[in-house]
């Protein structure tokens, strides 16, 4: 969440109306970009300013 990794428990604490943008990463993009962690895929959530 914006640029840091977020447990499950964070997740579960985001307001959707406070959710800007969206993105999943699947395969080989998601290792490309995030590394071997990433291998079952990435989401992506960027808040809105306040």
């Amino acid at each position: 969440m914006n640029g840091k990794r977020i447990s499950e428990i964070e997740l579960k604490g985001i307001d959707p109306k406070d959710i800007e943008k969206l993105e999943v990463y699947k395969g080989e993009k998601a290792i490309i970009r995030y590394g071997a962690e990433a291998k079952d895929g990435a989401v992506v959530i960027t808040l809105k300013k306040k």
